[in-house]
């Protein structure tokens, strides 16, 4: 025996009475207007939550953005003391260091490279040549460096103590400064063929060095320093003969210099 579904109670075969729908409407307008008012409050009370909860992130993010900032300003300071630290020891490994340049290679008995001894008889014949005394055994490394500039590549030589790298620049500087500028040293006096170059000598200083010398350097010609040059890895200017120098140590220095 199949069930057939009862039709809705609106239908007029079965609308002799009030239907259970009928009879129950009030109380479920009732219910329903009660329902909504509790919906109503709890969804003011959800916005109510929901601002704070808005408000809460915004104020943790506000502190988070504080303490991050705070840390990235400690994570600054340390990694420049970590980068300080590190020049200190880059400039203490280079103390005892020259870097000559504009030599071309020499092959010596028709070698096709250049040896460390061939490289050491050019630092000997440069020394002898502004009397000062080196031997092998005063040369602790030598070799020959890459660089963005055409040319020869710049030779470094490690010497054993401070005081020798010291004498031999002090001996080219009084060399160069008793002679006229077409004799200055240059390759001719290192007994090298070829065309007659000048020859350059200074202490092999650290990228941040060379960076901020070359500054300083510049900065000398455009406002008539005289004197630019490095001592143990530091950088001096002097304005004229006679007059204090400064030590540059960055170039900030150079800005407050400009404005004097």
């Amino acid at each position: 025996m199949s069930h057939q579904r009862s039709p809705p109670p609106t239908s007029p075969a079965l609308a002799t009475g009030p239907t259970l729908y009928e009879v129950c409407a009030p109380e479920i307008c009732e219910s329903d207007t009660a329902s909504e008012r509790s919906c109503s409050r709890n969804v003011s009370v959800r916005n109510k939550r929901r601002h704070g909860d808005d408000d809460i992130k915004e104020l943790k993010g506000l502190i988070s953005s504080l303490t991050s900032k705070e840390e990235r300003a400690d994570d600054k300071k340390t990694i420049q003391k970590l980068e300080e630290k590190i020049e200190f020891l880059e400039r203490k490994n280079r103390s005892t260091s020259l870097e000559i340049r504009n030599i071309p290679i020499c092959l010596q008995d028709d070698k096709k490279f250049e040896s460390k001894e061939d490289a050491s008889l050019i630092v000997k014949t440069l020394a002898k040549a502004v009397e000062v005394d080196i031997q092998d055994c005063d040369i602790k490394d030598i070799y020959r460096i890459q660089t963005n500039r055409e040319g020869s590549k710049p030779i470094i030589v490690e010497l054993n103590s401070v005081l020798k790298k010291d004498k031999i620049v002090l001996g080219v500087k009084n060399y160069n400064r008793k002679k006229p500028n077409e004799d200055k040293l240059n390759t001719r006096h290192l007994n090298i063929p070829g065309p007659v170059k000048p020859v350059y000598i200074s202490e092999a200083l650290t990228p941040n060095a060379q960076k901020l010398f070359y500054a300083a350097r510049q900065f000398a010609r455009e406002n008539g320093y005289m004197y630019c040059w490095t001592s143990h890895g530091s950088v001096f200017l002097r304005k004229a003969e006679g007059e204090p120098q400064t030590r540059i140590e960055s170039a900030i220095n150079l800005k407050l210099l400009a404005k004097k």
